[in-house]
């Protein structure tokens, strides 16, 4: 509508898009130069009924299988004993999660409850010395590194994908070697401080590569550096808003936009003032 000089027409929809807290709301925002609509709030609990479900056996036996390392099997009992819980039951136990800094748990316990505006259980800052420390060596904001880890792992340090990629930051052991310059297992790619390492080693190879525009170094590293090199040289000159809806991966696509709005949201619990960096005008100036 704005580009057709619809300005009325597109002023409204930008008005109503610009309330929500998603990708297309945080565009609509900045078309209209206004804050993002990043209101949130705070799951409510009781201590008596947390603790009541924190001596249930199964959150018991789920909790010791996740402190003595054995991620998956933890995960497999927590999921089996909080499918019977009733909506008040799982609200603790995400807050549980929480507390013992179990991340994918208490997210997606509250995500299947519909609770979606309690920012600070929704993007936490687990490993943070070693996100801010590699963060800096690599020349890469930490927002963006912990938008990645979320979209990728949903803070999962064993998690391994179809594909072969594995950790935090889902590296694939060929990509992890060529950065260390020696071979990395994919055992050693389940430890946080060697992931995060690599990951954004590779996160920094790709921002030099697409001159920091960080929505092309992240659709790089989900689909290949070479991939989006064809795409942005059959796109000539284009609004890169526009690059990104023509992305011909829905993954591809829906992981920018992911990993974008966790990005914005992430900036905003560091600094509620800063907001973030409005998208460059063109991929191909």
């Amino acid at each position: 509508l704005n580009r057709s000089g619809q300005a009325l027409e597109a002023r409204q929809e930008f008005e109503s898009l610009s309330e929500e807290r998603s990708y297309y709301g945080f565009l609509a925002a900045d078309e209209l130069g206004r804050d993002y609509a990043l209101k949130e709030g705070r799951l409510s609990f009781s201590e008596p009924t947390l603790q009541l479900v924190a001596g249930l056996p199964g959150i018991i036996r789920a909790r010791e299988l996740f402190l003595v390392g054995l991620d998956g099997r933890g995960r497999s009992e927590w999921d089996a004993t909080v499918r019977g819980f009733s909506p008040d039951e799982k609200l603790q136990a995400a807050v549980l999660a929480d507390r013992w800094g179990w991340h994918s748990r208490a997210i997606a316990t509250a995500a299947s409850l519909g609770e979606y505006d309690d920012l600070k259980i929704r993007y936490p800052l687990p490993w943070q010395q070693q996100f801010e420390s590699f963060s800096s060596a690599a020349s890469i904001s930490p927002t963006w590194a912990y938008g990645i880890a979320r979209s990728e792992s949903l803070f999962m340090r064993d998690v391994r994908s179809s594909a072969g990629a594995i950790g935090l930051m889902q590296l694939m052991p060929e990509i992890a070697t060529k950065l260390a310059g020696k071979t990395v297992t994919r055992y050693m790619l389940r430890a946080p401080e060697t992931n995060i390492a690599l990951g954004l080693a590779e996160m920094a190879v790709l921002a030099r590569d697409f001159d920091d525009v960080h929505p092309l170094s992240i659709a790089a590293y989900n689909a290949g550096k070479r991939r989006v090199r064809r795409w942005l040289k059959e796109s000539r000159r284009m609004e890169l808003d526009r690059f990104v809806e023509r992305i011909p991966f829905n993954e591809t696509r829906n992981y920018v936009r992911r990993v974008t709005t966790h990005y914005a949201r992430y900036s905003y619990l560091d600094d509620p003032d800063s907001g973030w960096p409005q998208l460059p005008a063109f991929v191909n100036p």
